[in-house]
């Protein structure tokens, strides 16, 4: 064993310096590459724009026409019968009262025959002696009675006890017969007073139908100077420059690009149109003052190269001014008019910061209010208005700085 290590190793020995003259001295290896990242529109960016506003849109024709109102029809109205004779009601005479009537007397009775007695008794000189005798008088007449015939007269009276010495009484001889009684006085009963009766109503005559009558319609004309008068049209193309601030969105590794714009630029468009005749004008004249817009954009990014549409909200300051020479009239109106912007563009990054552009826009503000209206008198009008949008269209190029 011994013998075998020691051969291996005398063998080894002899045969390294002919393995290290094989050895091959290669160069160190390279640096891995480094990949520089890819750019991206995200970020918010400011800058201006410079170019210029060109008219072609509508022709900001004016329109002068006189109205004429016209007259509304009348109805007719049918006709009315006369009214009847209405007789009236005859008066009622009143009642006559009844008469007053007296009354009958009534009949008188005859009266009662008394005698009275007046008498003494145990008088001198009677022609019967004795206490039985009494003188009397019997109604002033005087005679003799015995006592006893006294009392029977006495008796006769109704009067009861005994008969005094002396003394007055009546006797009534015949008792006499009641009258009888008339009968009451009757008063008059008032009449009832006559009533008047209601005149009589005359009958009141018709009237004859009215036919109605047809109206005239509302009638506009065009108004001209006669057979010499020309239509003109002036349209007058401006620089258009300012500055706009934005902000850009790249949707994921796609490139599709989404963002809004606002910008703000001097412009001083114009646009004129009317007719005349050499002399006398009637025509209207716009002019915008500056443009303002707030846009979204969406578009592609090749890299740092992109290209997109646009579209939004357009305000602009439009001075209208309308003349009618031939009355001597003038009129303007300042408004700010609200409308839209559609257009395309690119962009391209030069740098991370710096981006250049062109851009197209389309921009409509609508029509005017504004109208001049001349009275003609009797209703009728002279009325000068445009009736055309105010559309135009601008290019420009762009520098913008970019915030990343």
């Amino acid at each position: 064993m011994t013998r075998i290590l020691l051969a291996l190793l005398g063998s080894t020995a002899v045969a390294l310096p002919a393995f290290a003259a094989d050895i091959v001295d290669y160069p160190p290896p390279e640096p891995p590459m480094v990949m520089a990242p890819a750019f991206s529109w995200t970020g918010l960016y400011i800058g201006g724009q410079a170019g210029g506003s060109f008219n072609g849109g509508s022709p900001n024709a004016p329109s002068s026409f006189v109205f004429v109102p016209g007259i509304p029809a009348t109805p007719g109205r049918d006709a009315i019968p006369a009214t009847p004779e209405i007789p009236g009601t005859p008066a009622s005479p009143g009642t006559p009262g009844t008469p007053f009537i007296p009354g009958t007397p009534g009949t008188p009775g005859t009266p009662a025959v008394v005698a009275t007695y007046e008498y003494a008794c145990g008088v001198a000189g009677s022609p019967n002696t004795g206490s039985a005798a009494c003188a009397v008088s019997i109604n002033g007449q005087g005679t003799f009675l015995t006592q006893a015939e006294l009392a029977a007269a006495y008796a006769l009276s109704g009067n009861t006890g005994s008969l005094a010495a002396a003394g007055t009484f009546d006797v009534v001889v015949s008792p006499g017969t009641p009258g009888t009684p008339g009968t009451p006085d009757q008063p008059s009963t008032p009449g009832t007073p006559a009533t008047d009766g209601t005149p009589t109503i005359p009958a009141t005559p018709g009237s004859p139908a009215v036919p109605a009558t047809a109206g005239t319609p509302d009638q506009t004309y065009a108004y001209d100077f006669g057979a010499n008068h020309r239509a003109y049209s002036e349209d007058d193309d401006s620089f258009a420059g300012g500055g706009h601030i934005g902000y850009n969105y790249a949707l994921g590794t796609g490139g599709f690009v989404v963002g809004v714009v606002g910008d703000l630029s001097y412009v001083d468009i114009t646009k004129s149109a009317g007719i005349t005749n050499g002399v006398d004008t009637i025509g209207v004249s716009r002019e915008l003052d500056y443009l303002a817009t707030v846009r979204l954009k969406a578009g592609v990014g090749l890299d740092r190269f992109m290209v997109y549409g646009t579209g939004g909200v357009a305000f602009g300051n439009i001075e209208t001014t309308i003349v009618n020479t031939p009355f001597g009239l003038a009129a303007s109106d300042d408004d700010t008019r609200v409308g839209y912007a559609v257009g395309a563009g690119t962009d391209y990054a030069v740098t991370d910061n710096l981006i250049l552009g062109l851009e197209y826009l389309y921009t409509n503000l609508g029509s005017t209010d504004a109208e001049l209206v001349v009275p003609l008198g009797n209703g009728s009008t002279l009325t000068t208005k445009s009736d055309d949008d105010f559309d135009f269209h601008t290019i420009w190029a762009k520098a913008s700085f970019r915030f990343n």
